[in-house]
């Protein structure tokens, strides 16, 4: 384990530098794309302060030959955590580094596509690329996001809600059903998937749910990722369904053609009724003159 976070510290090093470097690249370029002022210097731009950003991000690492354990009270109990699982919750924000990559070698950002860029006076950013990909790979981008949140916020809240119950184990219970309330399995991964499932879905069946305090945390923010991702869902539906020129143009017609049908059938079954109630009146009326001959005959 040692050896691992010495290879981590050593790996960390170059990477921080290739950040910086990174943004400062950035910021030539944006210069020379005329983005930012000329007389703009790298210490004070908004490059510089993404790579502060990133660099503290990286810094936090885990400490060779020392485990650090600190503790707090969460719903009346002590809750202990080591300080590798705070490094493991701050290590998940690396994941950006995947999006990253994509980002800088995605088609959006080749050389044809830069320069249609510059020629309508767009900057090729990073929301560019999202709105991009988004309009044409909307489900796959969703169920991306989807399943790489619900694999990572399930995997964090299982390493501090089963520090909640490690801490407090639950010896006896008075009944089943309070031993249910009392204790919930998070050693079972698939518990935490459904636990993350639900709380995305803004559904909440309440058969799990978070006691320690970083648990309730990231809870939230599954909660919130979840409320963006289901109305991003909903708009590329809404964008799927929606019908084009043409498209409207054909639907329109061929309800006007169901609509003619409609008419022809209803127009069909009145014709008939007036029909049947004319012959019926004729009928009635030779009926009303036979019994008239007849009470004409038979009287003296």
């Amino acid at each position: 384990m040692n050896t691992l976070r010495f290879i981590n510290i050593g790996l960390t090093v170059p990477l921080l530098i290739s950040l910086v470097a990174t943004q400062e690249l950035n910021f030539r370029i944006a210069k020379e794309s005329k983005y930012v002022r000329l007389n703009d210097q790298f210490s004070r731009s908004r490059n510089f302060a993404f790579a502060l950003l990133e660099v503290s991000i990286h810094l936090i690492f885990s400490i060779p030959y020392r485990e650090p354990v600190f503790c707090y009270y969460a719903t009346g109990r002590t809750v202990c955590n080591f300080y590798s699982d705070l490094v493991m919750l701050v290590a998940s924000l690396r994941f950006y580094l995947l999006f990253k990559v994509y980002y800088h070698f995605s088609e959006w950002k080749n050389t044809h596509s830069l320069e249609v860029c510059d020629i309508n006076n767009v900057k090729s950013s990073v929301m560019f690329v999202l709105k991009c990909q988004l309009k044409k790979n909307p489900y796959r981008f969703l169920f991306t996001m989807f399943v790489g949140t619900i694999l990572l916020m399930s995997y964090i809240i299982r390493v501090f809600e089963r520090a909640y119950y490690n801490t407090n184990p639950i010896v006896t219970a008075l009944n089943e059903s309070e031993l249910k309330i009392a204790f919930q399995d998070y050693t079972n991964y698939l518990n935490v998937l459904w636990l993350t499932t639900v709380t995305m879905a803004t559904v909440g069946f309440g058969d799990y749910f978070c006691k320690s305090h970083l648990g309730r945390f990231l809870t939230t923010v599954v909660a919130f990722q979840g409320i963006l991702l289901v109305s991003l869902l909903l708009v590329s539906l809404d964008r799927t369904t929606k019908l084009n020129q043409f498209q409207a143009i054909s639907h329109e017609f061929i309800n006007k053609l169901q609509a003619r049908e409609l008419i022809r059938h209803h127009s069909a079954i009145v014709v008939a009724d007036v029909l049947r109630v004319c012959a019926y009146k004729k009928r009635k009326r030779v009926l009303v003159e036979r019994g008239k001959k007849m009470l004409g005959s038979v009287t003296p």
